[in-house]
C-alpha cells in the first residue's frame, strides 16, 4: 500500500477532493507557482533566525571548550572529581547559551520549513482551499499531499524527504511538549546531560537543508536560494562536515 492511499483511508474526503481537482473542472484551481498576486510569508525570516543561531551555537561551543580548557590548565592540582565538578560549575553559564542556541536553531528550521509549505499551499491551491483542507494536517501528511496535489506524485512513507522530516519534527515535538519523568536510579546514566559540543545541533541543520532542497526540486518554479536565505554571515561550506541523511 502506498503512502498516499495510507492518507486516504485516514483523510478520505480532503484526498478525494483533491482528487478531483486533476478530473474535472476543478483543475483550474491548482495554479502555477509563478503567478501574478501577492503573499505574506515569514518562512524566509525564521529561516534565517535558524542559521543566525547555528552560528551562534558554534561560537558558543568554541567559547566553552577554550574556557574548559583554560581552568583545567589553572586547577591542574586538584583531583578527577574535584576539578571536574569545578570546570562544570564555572562555564554553566555557556552551557546554558549552547543548550539556548541549539534547541532554538531546530525550532527555527522547523518553522521555516512548515511555514514554507503553507505558503507553497496557499500559493498553488488558493488560501481557502488550502485553509479548509491541508492547513491542519500534520507534517508529514501534508508534505505527501501538497506533492500529490500541486504535481501529481505518490511519496512513499520510507522516502528520503518523509524519514528526514519525521525525523525533525519528532524531535521537535519533544522540545515544545517537555515531560518530566520519575528517575530510575539504576540507569542513572540515562539522565546525565549531553556535552553541548556533542549534540546534532549540526546533524539537524543538515537535516533542515536536506528537507527543504528536496521539496523545493518537486517543482522547478521554486528558486530555492530566493525562498531561503541565509544570513550574510552564513557561509556555504558551513555544514560541510555533516553528512547528507540517508533515507534509512
Amino acid at each position: 500500500m502506498s503512502y498516499a492511499q495510507g492518507i486516504e483511508r485516514s483523510y478520505p474526503v480532503r484526498i478525494s477532493l483533491i482528487a478531483v481537482g486533476f478530473h474535472s473542472d476543478m483543475c483550474q484551481n491548482v495554479h502555477r507557482y509563478e503567478r501574478e498576486g501577492a503573499w505574506s510569508s515569514s518562512h524566509g525570516f525564521y529561516y534565517r533566525c535558524a542559521w543566525f543561531e547555528y552560528e551562534e551555537y558554534r561560537r558558543h561551543v568554541a567559547a566553552l571548550l577554550e574556557e574548559e580548557a583554560a581552568l583545567r590548565e589553572s586547577h591542574k592540582s586538584e583531583s578527577p572529581e574535584m576539578l571536574s565538578s569545578l570546570v562544570r560549575h564555572e562555564t554553566d553559564a555557556l552551557w546554558n547559551r549552547c543548550y539556548r542556541s541549539a534547541v532554538s536553531s531546530h525550532l527555527f528550521g522547523c518553522i521555516a520549513f512548515e511555514g514554507f509549505l503553507n505558503f507553497y499551499g496557499v500559493k498553488r491551491l488558493g488560501e481557502e482551499f488550502y485553509k479548509r483542507q491541508i492547513e491542519r494536517l500534520g507534517i508529514t501528511e501534508k508534505v505527501p499531499v501538497l506533492i500529490l496535489s500541486c504535481r501529481g506524485l505518490l511519496l512513499e512513507a520510507d522516502s528520503a524527504i518523509l524519514t528526514n522530516v519525521r525525523h525533525l519534527f519528532d524531535a521537535r515535538n519533544k522540545l515544545v511538549h517537555p515531560k518530566a519523568r520519575e528517575i530510575d536510579l539504576s540507569r542513572i546514566h540515562d539522565y546525565v546531560v549531553e556535552h553541548p559540543s556533542r549534540l546534532p545541533t549540526e546533524g539537524n541543520m543538515a537535516l533542515i537543508e536536506s528537507v527543504i532542497t528536496d521539496f523545493c526540486a518537486f517543482d522547478p518554479d521554486i528558486c530555492r536560494d530566493f525562498e531561503f536565505q541565509k544570513p550574510e554571515s552564513a557561509s556555504s561550506s558551513d555544514l560541510q562536515g555533516a553528512a547528507r541523511p540517508s533515507a534509512g
